[in-house]
């Protein structure tokens, strides 16, 4: 007996645009909710590589001991370093809320490009430390800018513009006291202007940026109390004795 066969008849809605539409609106649906997912799982690692990257950098203009404050928390935008440099975010170092420095981002163009850089400063202007956050100077040359490539980098620490003449925040061959790098001297002399033009935009801003002064300490509820108890207890009543002696004197007097 031959076998028969049955042909399977394809669903008409298969071929319909509506069923296609939606089909791929599902598809990119689903998509779209596995980026989704991806996104929110590497977001916050990415954020907290970036919060601890600007830490770890704050941590070498800023020493640790100096603050006991959230840097990061208590960063804030100042206008006068968005003009000149871009990135107007000044981090301000706090120990029991009094101001105990400052850390802001600089720039200027190299021999190859814009060199970024971070100074801390104490309140009075000198110099806590400077690190390159990035640069595109030749390497062997120009990239002795960084601190691990060379020490040069710390020959700012101490100063200030009221302990280094104007003259000489130049290197050595423009007749200054920096050192240069033999065949790189475009760099490391980028470097001296902009910490100096940083360290004067501190000086036109210092009172700017430093917190007001703490009003005075207002009297505990304890001493409050006390001194109101002391105000309202009654003097000790004068004795009768006393106040007619007290007017004999009186009328004494003014007889004389």
């Amino acid at each position: 007996m031959p076998l028969s066969t049955t042909t399977i008849k394809r669903p008409s809605y298969l071929d319909r645009i509506g069923y296609q539409a939606g089909l791929l609106a599902g598809i990119c649906a689903m998509v779209s909710v596995l980026i989704l997912i991806g996104y929110q799982a590497t977001h916050e690692r990415i954020a907290q590589a970036f919060e601890q990257d600007q830490l770890n950098m704050l941590a070498q203009v800023l020493p640790a001991h100096l603050y006991n404050n959230d840097l990061l928390a208590d960063a804030r935008n100042i206008t006068a370093l968005t003009d000149a440099y871009g990135d107007g975010r000044l981090f301000s170092a706090k120990m029991d809320h009094q101001a105990t420095g400052f850390a802001f981002t600089l720039t200027q163009e190299g021999y190859s490009g814009q060199i970024r850089m971070i100074m801390g400063l104490d309140p009075e202007g000198r110099i806590l430390g400077v690190r390159v956050i990035s640069h595109s100077e030749t390497p062997g040359l120009g990239d002795k800018i960084e601190i691990a490539k060379d020490p040069w980098i710390l020959s700012f620490n101490g100063h200030s513009l009221a302990n280094t003449p104007t003259s000489d925040w130049a290197v050595q061959k423009d007749g200054g006291q920096f050192e240069a790098f033999t065949g790189a001297t475009i760099t490391p002399r980028a470097v001296v202007q902009a910490v100096f033009d940083g360290l004067n935009v501190y000086a036109r801003h210092q009172h700017e940026w430093l917190p007001a002064p703490s009003p005075p300490d207002h009297e505990s509820p304890e001493q409050e109390a006390s001194n109101t108890q002391t105000m309202k207890q009654p003097q000790a009543p004068v004795p009768a004795s006393d106040r007619t002696q007290r007017s004999k004197e009186t009328h004494a007097n003014g007889n004389q």
